[in-house]
């Protein structure tokens, strides 16, 4: 389905463009969690820095950090995957007729 106000054409010819992730989704999507890891780890130095909360309140914050580095790794390895799967622009045939 063509972009409303468009003319078509352009969709027509470039499908997988149009099937593929939205730039700002994906890009909030890895962003998320990149935060989170900031700022599990600001707040576990924090932490380390005040000589506050122990080992146990440290750590949980480290594996926090861990789990959303490991979902930012999940949105990268999304990302590879679709593009690894699209044409480049140039691989399509566009008919003058």
């Amino acid at each position: 389905m063509p972009h409303p106000g468009s003319s078509g054409r352009a969709a027509a010819c470039l499908p997988a463009q149009r099937d593929g992730p939205d730039g700002l989704d994906e890009a909030h999507e890895l962003n998320q969690p990149l935060t989170a890891v900031t700022n599990y780890l600001e707040a576990g130095r924090q932490l380390f820095s005040a000589g506050v909360g122990g080992p146990e309140r440290i750590n949980e914050m480290m594996e926090k950090a861990i789990g959303q580095a490991q979902r930012a790794g999940d949105v990268i390895r999304r990302l590879r995957g679709w593009s690894a799967r699209v044409r480049p622009i140039g691989a399509f045939k566009i008919s003058t007729n």
